[in-house]
């Protein structure tokens, strides 16, 4: 998920980020007012801005230096049900999963992590087995994944 209106973007659900900068700008006088336009006429316009805006900030190279996407870690252990499974993919899976048991070792949080994830639990579902939020989880998630490229590594 990912683009100047998403969710991770914005922060919050884009229709409650937009509605919320247009009333505020309209009640706190930030937007200039046109006769000629009704209240919901008004608030378009000025959604319609703010998308504009956003759309224009999200190209910047700043902004794009700045992004950060995350992997569902889902995605990159598990192997889908209906595919047919080669020597050398099931040898590269073992070894992730080693690798991922490995760095997990020693971490609490961490180990219940890959637990759930040879359980084939969700991200959600994790999240809440562990009473973290799920961007909390994703951080733990980051902290796993990078003690594995770390021993990769060495």
């Amino acid at each position: 998920m990912s683009g100047a209106h998403s969710s991770g973007n914005l922060g919050t659900n884009p229709v409650d980020h937009y509605l919320e900068i247009a009333y505020t700008k309209l009640l706190g006088g930030e937007w200039e007012w046109k006769e000629k336009f009704t209240l919901l006429e008004q608030m378009i316009r000025l959604i319609d801005h703010e998308i504009s805006a956003e759309v224009e900030k999200y190209k910047t190279p700043k902004s794009k230096a700045l992004r950060i996407e995350y992997t569902d870690i889902t995605d990159e252990f598990y192997v889908p049900d209906d595919s047919e499974v080669t020597v050398d993919e099931e040898n590269t899976f073992k070894e992730q999963c080693e690798a991922l048991k490995s760095a997990a070792s020693g971490d609490t949080e961490l180990e219940m992590i890959y637990e759930a994830i040879c359980e084939g639990m969700k991200r959600a579902d994790i999240a809440e087995l562990l009473g973290k939020s799920p961007k909390q989880f994703d951080k733990l998630k980051e902290k796993l994944v990078n003690k594995v490229k770390k021993s990769q590594q060495s």
